[in-house]
């Protein structure tokens, strides 16, 4: 994905940090801004900071103040871009050598650095440092990290992926960009590379299909589960042992296929007992269905309880919790989870029967519906 543009002018030192992907790429688009590659033999240093311990970390450094004060060939401007900072990173501990090394930058860039300038590139940085403190201040820290918390992130990572597609001439529409971020995760380089894909395998076609992301996007190995999870709320039995038997086949761990079972059956309980207690309405219209939440004390004290308020859950992936709850009975997802538990246990504690066999009996008890029996009944 592209990083959002972001004017660097009159700035003489640059940080971008909080995603590796996205920050090296703001940097390297920086970078030939302020040096054109036919300069570059020339005028642009390169210091790597992917770096092991703090010693390695000083001498990066050495080599970046060298550089600025040494200028181009001829005394003419440079840019220095010290890439993968990881000695800046929360992760990264910091000798006391190194902490008056990073002062020693920090200092070098209040001087000023004219004419020369400095782009540093990190993942997520520790915002104590001498150096980002001192960034900060000069109004040149470009953090392109996400929020905390997934709910807030994923908006921001749908949004990006929609305008790495149009950069590359594709039209991505929004619930078609919510099925690629289920795909593949918050990971911007991960999108970026699934979106090349997708550039090559449509040829003239510029409008990506939901079915586009089923064909050519390869899932997130944490994700690997999702259709299984998605299946069974969609209470599509013939799905999900097609999709049970392709991962087997890649050679995900049976518990782990247990553990998404439960948690997507945990998660369809909540949905159903929020309809049940008529804290939530669903408008359809057209295609789209519209979620309404009830307003109140009452409704902030059943919700606001839980560990995971269901009032948080993106609009989009609310919709579709709530159209698989309906599915099911609030009895029968009890039951199922009931069943899950005990077939969890089966797992772990029988070494002869073949997991993927229990898990698929489940499957078939869950899903199987009783003749008469429709969607959304009590």
């Amino acid at each position: 994905m592209t990083p959002p543009a972001d004017d660097a002018s009159g700035t003489s030192a640059v940080l971008f940090c909080g995603d590796d992907y996205l920050a090296d790429r703001g940097a390297r688009d920086l970078v030939h801004e302020r040096c054109p590659p036919e300069q570059q033999a020339l005028g642009l240093e390169t210091v790597s900071g992917d770096v092991n311990d703090s010693s390695e970390a000083v001498s990066a450094i050495n080599d970046a103040l060298e550089a600025l004060h040494t200028g181009g060939l001829l005394g003419g401007a440079k840019v220095v871009w010290i890439r993968r900072a990881r000695f800046i990173e929360k992760s990264f501990r910091a000798s006391e050598e190194l902490k008056k090394k990073l002062s020693a930058l920090r200092d070098e860039i209040r001087r000023g650095l004219d004419p020369h300038m400095l782009v540093i590139s990190a993942g997520a940085v520790d915002g104590r440092s001498a150096l980002v403190k001192a960034l900060r201040e000069a109004e040149g820290v470009r953090d392109l990290g996400l929020p905390d918390k997934p709910y807030k992130a994923r908006p921001v990572v749908v949004t990006r992926a929609r305008a790495a597609a149009k950069n590359l001439g594709l039209r991505l529409p929004e619930p078609v960009a919510e099925r690629l971020v289920d795909q593949v995760g918050l990971d911007s380089g991960a999108i970026s590379s699934e979106l090349q894909k997708l550039d090559l395998y449509l040829g003239e076609r510029r409008e990506v299909r939901t079915e586009d992301i089923g064909e050519i996007v390869t899932p997130s190995r944490e994700l690997l589960a999702w259709d299984l999870e998605d299946a069974l709320g969609d209470r599509r039995l013939d799905a999900a042992l097609a999709v049970l038997d392709r991962l087997r086949r890649q050679g995900v761990q049976a518990v782990a296929l247990m553990m998404s079972i439960e948690n997507r059956l945990r998660i369809l309980r909540r949905m159903r007992d929020c309809l049940d207690q008529k804290l939530v309405s669903l408008r359809q219209s057209g295609p789209k269905m519209f979620v309404n939440w009830s307003e109140g004390p009452e409704t902030d004290r059943l919700l606001g309880a839980l560990a995971e308020d269901p009032r948080k859950i993106h609009w989009f992936r609310a919709q579709l919790l709530f159209k698989q709850a309906r599915h099911y009975r609030t009895g029968e997802l009890n039951g199922a989870m009931e069943d899950a538990l005990q077939t969890h246990e089966r797992l772990v504690m029988s070494g002869r029967a073949d997991p993927y066999t229990l898990i698929e009996l489940l499957l078939v008890r869950i899903m199987s519906r009783r003749k008469g029996e429709g969607d959304d009944a009590r």
